[in-house]
């Protein structure tokens, strides 16, 4: 008898059921939203209506931001099909960035600029960064690569190693007197070092460490933990410590990249959850929720705010930066230190961004449009090479850095120029690099 395969035609609603990990991520991420509101309502502009969290809550508004909501969660079930990779990406980008600024524009009298550029780059991820270009994989022998890799870690370390030496404070491993050592990392910074510590704490020595935990050489994995280590007791940045507990939580958790995202965002809720019990129960203040909620998700999206006010129609057109031979900035501080010194009254501070107000500052909805399509274009080469999940890490850094950061910063400070060359040679999956 002659073997017949039965194929059932999935319907529209069974996309929504709960044996569907995208159905959990999305109802993970409404309960996300429905907390930060909450703690926006209840917490933020309570506390810090003095840093501009004010409180003027307009039923239009809040009905558009919930029909945006909903409506990029239904898109993320097509993108789900098409790259969990991809997927993955436009999920962190909408906790991150599109849910903190749809409640800004809510409950603050705010320009929708941030969020149409959000909601233009997440349709940018789905309708072009979802897609595959052909990228050819560069072969290299995996001795070399181990070599490789080691050196350009040992070589990026040099200029600091130098500078700082290899005295350092043990303090700081237990994050005392941090502060106290980034003004002694500072003061002897120099312009090469600024550049190889970034790309040694950014990319070089993060991906050493996937890399041989992959390969499981251990002893090449506890050379890279050793100089992330180093650069965190001689820096003091607290993002390098962090760094390091990302990429081995992402490595170790889920077998794939959706099952990274569910249980990442289960672990947000109970944070959102944790940090409000820990307060009231251990702290008389709020610290750990200025932190975690106010700091981490609403601090960018207010300052998306001020980016689009104070540019608005005034683009400075990369004055402060590449094209200050060519062109006379206007103002007496940086822009990161302009908008503190504007909005804040702290011209100390640094108020930098990423490249949505970078986009916007330095050429208007044009350059935030343009920013937009660069960034979804670095996405779609990724998506191209077919990486281990196991890399996650070092993309969620990414993307927290695109967030951050301004674009030129992204590329040459941070190295993503150097992300971009390795991928061809490191990160694709293990049966491409054997093959």
């Amino acid at each position: 008898m002659e073997n017949t395969k039965i194929h059932t035609k999935k319907s529209f609603f069974d996309l929504f059921l709960f044996n569907n990990t995208n159905t959990y991520i999305s109802f993970y991420l409404l309960i996300i939203s429905i907390f930060l509101e909450f703690y926006y309502v209840n917490f933020v502009h309570k506390i810090y209506f003095y840093d501009g969290f004010s409180f003027d809550f307009n039923i239009v508004k809040y009905v558009i931001s919930k029909f945006l909501l909903i409506g990029f969660l239904l898109l993320s079930h097509m993108l789900y099909d098409k790259s969990k990779f991809v997927y993955s990406i436009y999920s962190i980008f909408m906790l991150f960035v599109l849910i903190p600024n749809l409640i800004l524009y809510s409950y603050m009298n705010v320009t929708e600029g941030p969020i149409l550029v959000s909601s233009f780059i997440l349709l940018l991820l789905v309708f072009i960064s979802a897609n595959k270009l052909s990228v050819s994989h560069i072969y290299v022998q995996e001795n070399i690569k181990y070599y490789f890799l080691v050196l350009a870690a040992i070589l990026f370390l040099i200029p600091i190693a130098i500078e700082n030496g290899f005295t350092v404070n043990w303090k700081t491993l237990f994050l005392q007197e941090i502060y106290e050592t980034r003004d002694v990392f500072a003061s002897k910074l120099s312009s090469l070092s600024s550049y190889t510590f970034g790309w040694e704490v950014k990319v070089v020595a993060p991906l050493l460490l996937i890399f041989c935990l992959i390969k499981k050489e251990y002893f090449f994995a506890f050379l890279a933990f050793s100089f992330v280590i180093y650069s965190f007791l001689i820096s003091g940045h607290k993002s390098v410590y962090l760094s390091t507990v990302v990429i081995l939580f992402f490595f170790y958790l889920g077998k794939n990249y959706e099952l990274k995202i569910k249980y990442f965002f289960a672990l947000i809720i109970f944070m959102l959850i944790g940090v409000y019990a820990f307060d009231s129960t251990f702290l008389e203040g709020n610290l750990t929720q200025s932190i975690f909620v106010r700091r981490l998700f609403f601090v960018p999206a207010l300052l998306n705010t001020h980016y689009f006010d104070f540019f608005q129609n005034e683009p400075i057109y990369l004055s402060h930066s590449i094209l200050s031979s060519f062109i006379e900035y206007p103002y007496d501080l940086d822009p990161s230190h302009l908008i503190a010194n504007e909005y804040f009254a702290k011209p100390e501070m640094s108020s930098n961004n990423g490249i949505i107000a970078d986009g916007y500052m330095n050429f208007g909805i044009i350059g935030a449009i343009l920013y937009s399509f660069i960034f979804s274009i670095v996405i779609l080469f990724f998506n191209s090479l077919d990486i281990d999940s196991r890399y996650f890490g070092l993309f969620f850094l990414l993307i927290r850095v695109f967030i951050g950061s301004a674009l030129l910063t992204v590329v040459l400070t941070h190295g993503l120029w150097i992300l971009l060359l390795l991928s061809l040679v490191y990160l694709r999956k293990r049966k491409l690099m054997n093959t």
